[in-house]
């Protein structure tokens, strides 16, 4: 698959301050469930961690552009239940100029296949927020199914909002 634009691997120590920038974002954090500011010590502490996903039930892996050989954004499995063979799924495309050009669907597509391979998994999972199109449509266009609608499931700046759950089997 090096013919693809993009490529996965696990956050390096220099990835440290992207990532900071990133999960401190207030434009990313609109439409995640974690709300705690980072700071650098717990990012690198996250990195150096990063390779236990057994133990630590996550992994995230940086989005890279093959041409440039940098990052563009992440993409988390967490929640992995090795059991029950299902993790959540989340994705950020962190800047705006490599958004809509087809790499998080990409993305998505190789983590599903090392989900499945690597890890054993035969599902996945996602919420998202029924005001967060520009996801539904990357969701969906991947082949997640929308199972249901969750009430009052986000709260930003003391107001609740609806959730989606997305699932794809994978197996």
């Amino acid at each position: 698959m090096t013919d693809l634009p993009i490529y996965l691997r696990p956050p390096k120590k220099e990835d440290a301050a992207v990532l900071l920038s990133w999960e401190n974002d207030p434009n990313n954090r609109v439409y995640s469930s974690e709300k705690a500011i980072y700071t650098e010590a717990e990012i690198l502490a996250f990195i150096e961690d990063a390779n236990n996903v057994r133990e630590n039930k996550q992994l995230r892996l940086m989005i890279c552009l093959r041409k440039e050989d940098k990052p563009i954004g992440a993409i988390d499995l967490f929640d992995i239940d090795f059991y029950h063979q299902r993790a959540g799924i989340g994705i950020l495309i962190a800047e705006e100029k490599h958004r809509r050009k087809n790499y998080a669907s990409l993305a998505i597509n190789l983590v599903e296949t090392f989900a499945q391979k690597k890890l054993d998994l035969i599902q996945l999972h996602c919420l998202i927020q029924l005001n967060n199109n520009p996801s539904i449509k990357l969701f969906e266009k991947c082949a997640f199914s929308r199972i249901g609608e969750l009430k009052n499931w986000f709260k930003r700046e003391n107001k609740w909002y609806d959730a989606y759950f997305y699932q794809k089997m994978i197996d």
